[in-house]
């Protein structure tokens, strides 16, 4: 799909873990004509939009209904024993098939009282499909986009246009509110894709003298995450050419007791030096000073597994992404599974 020839470790990373969730298999393909345009957001609260209306909260009767769409809208195909062990991997087989049944039933009607015809939820062979070749569009797949178009973008502006785009499409944690498995590590990821588009522009308009600007994205990264380095880094410079040189050394001060008091970290006598002297002269040496189009760390201080992978090791392969993304887990506790269900009348058989 994506057909770049040349392209950085980090956006090979971003591809590869996206670009097997939109895969597409022409066995599920039914062209309707008059389709409705179908918007699906997963960034923030999951909502379906249809002909830019949502669907009403109270037609998904539970969490599972929407949390079963949002799987197959990722996986697109996926076998039906799949879906039983994802949502309910407590029951047995007859209990569990009732369950999934019901609740693909509660989706179609969803979208049958939106008044569209044609189906969106296929089963054929014991697979139930999100059907593709459809007018939809899926908030995350923007995202993304937006964030690799930065990444390649060959001037600065063109960047921050990109990283801007990913930024407002970004209006919360991947599918929050929901506490499937399978929800977790797409949500790590796309936070640190978040955090690291906020850390791009900050230095693009640190770069170009926009100070307050710089700043202002340097304390949403902080918000999220405080242990964001480059963000603290950031700050001192901004107040340094402010003049406001008691803040440079109270964020520097902050900085410093938050990485050790949150993730152990003393910094090097060298960062040490270096900031002592942007403190004292206002001019960074070159290493020290943040370039829009660096390399964009998948997920900074985030302690997940995946990024801890990506730092010490570079992007996994396509195939490696594939199979984290696709797995189908079970439910790992009595508590998730209550807090996805979301509602008293969750279907059962």
């Amino acid at each position: 799909e994506f057909g770049c020839p040349k392209r950085s470790m980090a956006t090979d990373a971003l591809r590869s873990g996206w670009a097997c969730l939109r895969p597409s298999d022409g066995s599920w393909v039914r062209r309707v004509v008059g389709m409705s345009r179908l918007s699906i957001q997963m960034l923030g609260s999951f909502r379906v939009l249809v002909d830019n209306s949502p669907i009403p909260e109270q037609r998904w009767r539970s969490k599972n209904t929407k949390g079963l769409l949002a799987y197959l809208v990722i996986n697109k195909v996926v076998p039906r024993e799949k879906l039983m062990v994802a949502f309910w991997p407590e029951c047995d087989q007859v209990r569990a098939r009732a369950n999934m049944c019901s609740t693909v039933r509660y989706v179609r009607r969803a979208f049958e009282s939106s008044g569209i015809e044609q189906e969106y939820v296929s089963h054929q062979q014991g697979q139930y499909a999100f059907t593709p070749g459809i007018d939809y569009s899926v908030d995350v797949d923007d995202f993304t986009e937006h964030v690799v178009a930065g990444l390649q973008a060959t001037h600065v502006l063109e960047a921050a246009r990109h990283y801007q785009a990913a930024v407002n499409l970004y209006q919360g944690e991947y599918m929050d509110g929901f506490y499937y498995d399978w929800v977790t590590w797409p949500r790590e990821l796309l936070k640190g894709q978040y955090l690291g588009a906020l850390e791009k522009l900050a230095a693009i308009n640190l770069r170009c003298g926009y100070l307050d600007q710089a700043a202002q994205h340097c304390h949403r990264i902080l918000a999220i995450n405080s242990c964001w380095e480059q963000a603290h880094r950031m700050l001192v410079e901004v107040y340094v050419q402010q003049g406001h040189r008691s803040q440079a050394i109270h964020q520097y001060d902050l900085m410093r007791q938050t990485l050790q008091a949150e993730l152990g970290v003393t910094l090097p006598p060298e960062s040490v030096a270096t900031y002592e002297r942007l403190i004292e002269t206002g001019k960074p040496p070159s290493p020290f000073a943040q370039t829009w189009n660096a390399p964009l760390q998948p997920a900074q201080r985030l302690r997940s597994d995946v990024t801890h992978a990506w730092e010490e090791q570079g992007a996994p392969s396509s195939r490696e992404t594939a199979g984290h993304l696709t797995r189908c887990p079970p439910v790992a506790s009595e508590e998730r599974r209550s807090r996805n269900d979301g509602s008293s009348d969750s279907p059962k058989a």
